[in-house]
């Protein structure tokens, strides 16, 4: 049998704070500014910031939009 050791992933919670750490009032930020100051972006990290992102947003700290049709 073969037993994987997985690392364990950071909360949502966490990210939140470091996102908010980076963040200046009043001034604009692309998602992908955020993704490319940690040193490994990978597919859990990109939907753990999405999803702070998104809380950070229904908590009115920031605004989110769409700059063009996906």
């Amino acid at each position: 049998r073969i037993h994987r050791v997985m690392q364990k992933g950071q909360s949502i919670a966490s990210r939140i704070l470091e996102i908010k750490d980076r963040l200046i009032p009043g001034r604009r930020i692309v998602m992908n500014d955020i993704l490319k100051e940690d040193a490994e972006v990978t597919k859990n990290k990109l939907l753990l910031t999405f999803l702070s992102m998104l809380e950070l947003a229904k908590i009115g700290f920031v605004r989110v939009f769409q700059a063009e049709p996906y």
